[in-house]
């Protein structure tokens, strides 16, 4: 299992509280909603913004923030390409919403724009308004979107949003100055939070021509063997930086970039935040515009042997129309899932009701829960994994729910060696069904998500004074 501990486009890992339901010889029909989760609203398909590309992050932008997300494409690329070296971009009022980005009192409902030839806090609060939009959002989408564009952001430092008002007449216009802070790699003079970048050009010069010659060396080659192709190009080129993973404290940098994977170096390696760029980064130069493939940037927490780690990983459409999950960081050697069992794999149970958890049964059981806040940034549908038929298990169904027989084999999986269907009980999420009296030999800690434990007329009991506990409580 590999730990990583660097911060993804700060995306704040929220989970829910562990909600317990559980049955004595009734039925169920409905699962709780588990108080943290993503509102239904979020869940459900949704009316986008037409004018959005249903393809990666942002298929919820829309008006201002969905312009601002295409005025900053190119000037964001220019940066990569060494055609400017500050990321702070100028957008103007127009641009932003659309009009012609200016107001007079009258507009604004005011009886006056100025004072002392300076706009009035009320003219500036009304404008606000509508000019205003969620610069922090907007960057995040661009950097799912485009890893390699964006390899010198740095994540971990949320953008400003600086406005500058002025009087033209009688008129109040202006622009906004979005401030994409360099990651201290990738700075002028090796500093954080600063918008100045270096000579960064000639080191994403080098990477795009050993991707695209990744690329062209596998052309012709069938979907499923041009990915397995890219994973196994990764994985030669890299290795996995444990010592990077293993400190807390440390600034984004290079280790979490694509750069460093496709630079050839020996002695630069990456976190999951690198492999997993890199395998979009492959992806898109070979499917640019084609419903063919669509690989996304998605993170959150991985779980299994009682580990959890903060995690980036991708999603891949085919033309199948089935999303799978690959997590290329953890096909290397000596880690859980090599040499593909987690590379376009179907998950074994799990949906996006539940908060978008979904299990892997790999010889033990592995879960993957999507961070809360990439709700905001995918439609449903865009992340939703496949979930094949499960086999070699008993299914059990109570109405709308299908329940997995509890047994010593996946008690032994998930809880670790001399732990039983007698004496431990479920740390995953999902539907569980007793198949024996269950004796508790410590505390038992509800797993977080949703877990429905039906007791199908077994008990519960403990061999001391243990306690089960739930969310925050111990009951």
């Amino acid at each position: 299992m590999r730990e990583s501990n660097h911060q993804i486009f700060r995306s704040i890992l929220v989970y829910a509280l562990a909600l317990l339901l559980v049955w004595v010889m009734i039925p169920v029909t409905s699962l709780a909603k588990t108080s943290g989760q993503p509102d239904e609203a979020l869940l459900s398909d949704t009316q986008s913004d037409p004018a959005v590309q249903r393809k990666g992050a942002g298929a919820r932008l829309s008006g201002n923030e969905l312009r601002a997300y295409n005025l900053l494409i190119d000037p964001v690329r220019e940066v990569t390409e060494g055609k400017r070296t500050s990321t702070a971009f100028t957008l103007s009022f127009a641009d932003v919403t659309g009009t012609d980005g200016s107001w007079t009192a009258e507009d604004l409902g005011l009886t006056t724009l100025a004072e002392n030839g300076e706009p009035t806090a009320e003219a500036k609060e009304k404008v606000d308004e509508l000019v205003s939009f969620d610069a922090d959002y907007v960057c995040d989408c661009l950097g799912y979107n485009f890893p390699f564009d964006t390899f010198w952001y740095d994540t971990g430092c949320c953008p400003d949003l600086e406005t500058s008002y002025e009087i033209d007449g009688d008129t109040l216009t202006g622009y906004h100055t979005v401030k994409m802070y360099a990651m201290e790699d990738c700075s002028l003079n090796g500093e954080l939070k600063t918008t100045e970048v270096g000579d960064i050009a000639p080191a994403a010069a080098e990477a795009a021509a050993t991707a695209k010659q990744i690329v062209a060396d596998n052309a012709g080659k069938s979907v499923r063997e041009q990915l397995a192709a890219y994973r196994d190009a990764i994985c030669e080129l890299v290795t996995y930086n444990d010592e990077a993973a293993a400190d807390n404290n440390r600034p984004v940098g290079y280790v979490d970039q694509l750069i460093w994977v496709f630079d050839r170096a020996p002695d630069t390696n990456v976190v999951c935040g690198g492999y997993s760029k890199a395998f979009k980064y492959l992806c898109d130069l070979t499917w640019p515009d084609s419903d063919k493939v669509e690989c996304l940037l998605v993170d959150g927490l991985m779980q299994g042997f009682n580990i959890e780690e903060s995690h980036m990983w991708n999603i891949v459409r085919l033309d199948d129309g089935k999303n799978y999950l690959v997590d290329v960081t953890n096909c290397e050697t000596g880690s859980v899932g090599e040499p593909d069992k987690l590379f376009l794999a179907s998950a074994d149970s799990g949906s996006m009701t539940t908060g978008g958890y979904y299990g892997f049964d790999i010889d033990y059981w592995i879960t993957y829960q999507y961070s809360y806040f990439l709700f905001h940034y995918y439609d449903r549908e865009q992340i939703s994994v496949s979930v094949k038929t499960l086999k070699d298990v008993e299914i059990v169904s109570h109405d709308e729910l299908s329940f997995i027989d509890w047994t010593d084999e996946l008690a032994a999986g998930q809880n670790g060696e001399g732990s039983n269907a007698s004496n431990s009980l479920p740390s995953q999420p999902g539907n569980w069904h007793l198949t024996t009296d269950v004796t508790l030999t410590e505390d038992w800690q509800a797993p977080l998500g949703v877990i429905n434990l039906c007791l199908n007329g077994r008990t519960i009991s403990f061999d001391n004074d243990h306690k089960i506990a739930i969310g925050g409580g111990r009951y």
